[in-house]
């Protein structure tokens, strides 16, 4: 496991949980594009946060922290292998060390779902049941 500066490590975190929440019956590519997601928002700090942490948590962004929504209350086991592989995974694309397979997406949702926002955006990417939009 990397060494990160104490400010990073809770973003690290969440950042895996929101994958997990919202990812965790995608490949590990599905997993990558909602990591490189936070992490452009991230990168192009706005009304969204300007870390980690910050872009995870804003209200109404990642469904999987929406109150209500069935993910909100999902917390992986200690021993659990995916959360463990997003995790690093996550270590590995919030180092820079993972070419971003979303073209720079900062937004995403599935494929069956069709919000309104999605019509002023760029597709950039379809990975698994996700796609990927900047």
């Amino acid at each position: 496991m990397m060494l990160w500066k104490t400010d990073e490590v809770p973003g690290i975190y969440l950042s895996s949980l929101c994958t997990w929440r919202e990812g965790r019956g995608e490949p590990a590519d599905g997993w990558r594009g909602i990591l490189h997601v936070i992490l452009n928002r991230s990168r192009r700090p706005g009304w969204w946060g300007q870390s980690l942490a910050s872009v995870v948590l804003c209200p109404k962004q990642f469904s999987s922290f929406n109150p209500g929504d069935p993910n909100a209350d999902q917390m992986p086991a200690a021993d659990d292998r995916v959360f463990q592989q997003i995790l690093a995974l996550a270590e590995k694309v919030m180092s820079g060390q993972d070419e971003d397979l979303t073209g720079g997406a900062t937004h995403y949702h599935t494929l069956d779902t069709h919000p309104d926002w999605d019509k002023s955006m760029a597709q950039t990417a379809i990975i698994g049941n996700h796609i990927f939009f900047k």
